[in-house]
């Protein structure tokens, strides 16, 4: 990969003067970044103070706490999605692989020799994933020449193979996370509109649908997960045994609806944002910390 780095002085200049762009880049890149609309794909929390977006088109973005973008990489990549595996390392997968970088106080940089390479093994692509407990969860696909076959793998970080669930009744597994033991897995389907639970031997636990099609999905503390959905402002909240709870408020308007969500247990707070970064956006991740439902509260009144 042709890597491009750019520190947050020079990601102004570039988008106040498009016609000017630092003559470091790539051509390949630097016409990509022309595009000043940036699909987004995925979300992980490193530390308190570091947020990881990756988009469509190939970049990785480092946001503060407080919703301002630090620094900005790009790579001739398509990312799908993103997960934090320390406080200087995130794994993203795109295509075929699944990719390591490297997001320490030096800006970022790829781990090529890591990387897990599918593409000579089983044609498998990977979509989603999540890594927990030093193993990753991932969603898959078998491409072959009849049919696209979608499963849920876990593997470790060598790529080796640990677990293979196939399960008929999820169509088309979208995003995936779990709870902080990896005991319990989280999936949304966006085909049948519903999210998922299984067990870590692949045996469904529960199934709730969704009036709109479910996007991003993380366990939200110890007792409960959230899910955001197409044109809903709010984030969908559910008990670890699947029972509804009050939905998490996000405070955005109709034009950015919450799509990615990932929840940082070290100050239990979500952070969120919107599919669509714009080049204008001076805040663009944002963060609530979720209260008790209003519903919890009065049943421990009435209780007492």
């Amino acid at each position: 990969s042709v890597h491009n780095y750019v520190d947050l002085e020079e990601i102004k200049e570039d988008l106040k003067n498009p016609k000017k762009r630092s003559t470091r880049k790539s051509r390949k890149a630097r016409d990509k970044s022309k595009n000043l609309q940036l699909l987004c794909s995925g979300i992980t929390v490193v530390d308190e103070d570091k947020i990881v977006v990756v988009t469509k088109t190939g970049e990785i973005l480092l946001f503060k706490n407080t919703g301002c973008i630090t620094y900005l990489a790009e790579f001739l990549e398509t990312f799908e999605d993103v997960t934090s595996l320390s406080t200087t390392e995130i794994a993203a997968s795109c295509g075929f692989c699944i990719k390591f970088y490297d997001v320490g106080d030096r800006g970022i940089q790829e781990l090529e020799d890591k990387c897990i390479d599918y593409q000579h093994s089983g044609e498998t692509t990977v979509h989603a994933l999540h890594f927990v407990h030093n193993i990753f969860l991932i969603t898959c696909n078998i491409q072959t020449c009849l049919q696209f076959t979608p499963f849920i793998r876990i593997i470790d970080k060598k790529g080796h193979v640990l677990k293979n669930f196939v399960i008929p009744s999820i169509h088309s597994p979208g995003h995936i996370s779990s709870t902080d033991d990896g005991k319990l897995i989280f999936l949304t389907d966006q085909a049948l509109k519903k999210v998922v639970a299984i067990d870590d031997c692949g045996a469904i636990k529960w199934e709730v649908e969704t009036d709109h099609v479910p996007h991003y999905v993380s366990a939200c503390g110890r007792k409960s997960v959230v899910v955001s959905c197409e044109r809903e402002l709010e984030l969908k909240r559910f008990s670890l045994s699947g029972k509804p709870l009050s939905p998490v408020g996000t405070r955005l308007g109709p034009i950015s609806a919450p799509f990615l969500v990932s929840f940082f247990p070290e100050n239990d707070t979500l952070f969120f944002c919107s599919e669509v970064h714009h080049h204008y956006d001076r805040e663009f991740v944002y963060s609530v910390q979720p209260k008790k439902s209003k519903l919890q509260k009065f049943k421990k009144m009435f209780k007492k």
